[in-house]
């Protein structure tokens, strides 16, 4: 009887141990994958719900993505991002190219004095909103992170998401399309 009982015990080890490992790795990967819930975030062609926001002044205001005259660059940010910070600086570079062409707005994910604050300090030149529910924002329009530079199409369709410290090259990217979008069929400039 007490070999039976030392054959057992092995077994009954093994298929516990099996059993944790099955339990562990079901848990790690039970959220990844775009069908399972995992986070979904802005692709070309997607379009945006409206916007309930408040200016700095604390007024309120709808923002709507419907078709427009410009293209829109929505520039998101937190007042407390050291690369958001960072990031102001092309920001600012391509409002002062392209303010004429594209309609350009900050969104700040956070409270409105911290946003009037930072706006005022940084000397940012472009409009500045805080969404009306900060906390449901980043799920509402699936930006997991900031800095978050969005080019909306003159359709209100998103074209391009970048994430994270514009690059020299995004940014000449943006330049290119711009550019290309302001020239007619045969190459010549079409009127402003």
């Amino acid at each position: 009887m007490a070999r039976t009982r030392f054959r057992i015990y092995p077994v009954f080890l093994h298929l516990t141990l099996v059993a944790l490992m099955g339990l562990v790795w079901g848990l790690i990967y039970q959220d990844r994958g775009p069908d399972r819930g995992g986070p979904k975030v802005l692709a070309s062609g997607d379009r945006l719900p409206s916007l309930a926001a408040l200016r700095l002044d604390g007024s309120e205001t709808t923002l709507s993505f419907s078709p427009n005259r410009a293209e829109t660059l929505l520039l998101v940010f937190t007042t407390t991002c050291p690369v958001c910070e960072k990031n102001a600086e092309a920001w600012i570079s391509l409002y002062e190219r392209f303010h004429k062409e594209f309609k350009i707005l900050g969104v700040a994910v956070d409270d409105v004095e911290a946003a009037a604050e930072y706006s005022a300090r940084l000397g940012l030149p472009y409009p500045v909103l805080v969404p009306s529910d900060v906390a449901s924002f980043p799920k509402d329009y699936r930006v997991p992170a900031v800095p978050t530079t969005i080019r909306l199409d003159r359709g209100g369709r998103v074209e391009d998401v970048w994430t994270g410290l514009l690059t020299d090259a995004q940014i000449d990217d943006l330049v290119s399309v711009e550019t290309a979008s302001t020239k007619d069929s045969s190459g010549a400039a079409r009127p402003g």
